[in-house]
């Protein structure tokens, strides 16, 4: 019995070390944790545009659309009629997209998300 409870004492030390080592290397090691994390703070910041400013258009996609698209360039050819704040979420589905779309667009009223 003893030897039973010190593999599962050496199991959850294992499991917790793993799991504050993932922790560490998401936040501090992760380009693109580091690029989405910097994209949403930036899109915390949208508000309306005032009166005769470009309106500010946040731009939400995949992995498909962050290869597909030039954003620098985009934003240049833009930039007189609109300021694009872009959030690039990679490996998404089909799923994932309908369920947040749902929720963003169908909420019931008096429902906060």
């Amino acid at each position: 019995m003893t030897y039973a409870k010190a593999l599962a004492a050496i199991c959850a030390a294992l499991i917790l070390m793993f799991e504050l080592a993932s922790i560490y290397l998401l936040n501090h090691r992760s380009a693109t944790y580091a690029r989405i994390s910097r994209q949403y703070d930036e899109a915390l910041k949208i508000r309306p545009a005032s009166a005769g400013e470009p309106p500010n258009v946040l731009m939400v996609g995949n992995s498909l659309l962050l290869h597909g698209v030039q954003v620098n360039r985009l934003q240049e050819m833009t930039s007189s009629s609109m300021r694009i704040y872009p959030i690039f979420l990679e490996a998404t589905g089909y799923y994932d997209w309908l369920y947040a779309l749902h929720g963003l667009f169908f909420v019931e009223p008096g429902r906060r998300l």
